[in-house]
């Protein structure tokens, strides 16, 4: 069985066929590399940004160790807290306390069955990890209208003086920045698709040529 393949490859039928099977599996490498690269650019782009997010609202409300503590926050503390989340990407965000208590919730789009604790939103264990001061990230397609099509939610620890007092889970709106990836890695694929055809296709070419045989001379 083996020597039939071998002497089926080293045919010109053989060739042609070899060469179809590498171009489509580079042409589904390509594919499964672009997907695993947008996946991991939005959950480094969600990382970053809610970072960022957190931090101007941590710094912006002077208050919030108290409101961790569980002290009710003032008429414009809350009055800002519920507005940070009705503009921009980050369409909610909740604040918990380091024994897993909700201290704090905005959000833009109504979820449906908000959790009491952090343990019943993560698990025991991604708890854990979570209130240890560990960042945590999930993304994924979403369920409107509790979340949009595509999201990410990240929980960072807010510290002072270097210890974790609470966690800032920030949900953040990821539909268009997926949709411009995935365009952006379209165009990319067609790119080298092209190119992997147009290097594999001449040798092709030359064999078929040589598969046909020279050209007949007409009379």
């Amino acid at each position: 069985m083996k020597n039939r393949a071998i002497r089926f490859l080293s045919t010109d039928t053989g060739k042609i066929v070899s060469l179809a099977t590498v171009i489509l599996l580079l042409a589904l490498g390509g594919i499964e590399l672009s997907r695993v690269l947008s996946a991991g650019m939005l959950r480094a782009d969600a990382l970053s940004t809610s970072s960022a997010w957190a931090d101007t609202l941590v710094d912006g409300v002077d208050d919030i160790p108290a409101i961790i503590a569980g002290a009710p926050p003032s008429e414009q503390t809350e009055h800002l807290l519920k507005e940070a989340s009705q503009v921009g990407e980050i369409y909610r965000y909740r604040i918990w306390s380091t024994t897993g208590r909700l201290v704090f919730t905005s959000e833009r789009k109504s979820s449906s069955q908000p959790p009491l604790t952090i343990a019943e939103r993560f698990g025991q264990g991604a708890a854990k990890s979570i209130l240890s001061g560990a960042p945590f990230i999930e993304s994924g397609a979403g369920s409107p209208p509790d979340n949009p099509v595509y999201y990410a939610d990240t929980c960072i620890p807010i510290k002072r003086n270097g210890a974790v007092i609470g966690i800032l889970e920030v949900y953040f709106d990821q539909t268009g920045d997926k949709a411009l990836y995935e365009w952006s890695f379209l165009i990319t694929e067609i790119i080298i698709a092209i190119v992997v055809l147009l290097a594999g296709g001449i040798p092709g070419f030359m064999v078929y040529r040589k598969m046909l045989g020279p050209p007949r001379r007409a009379g």
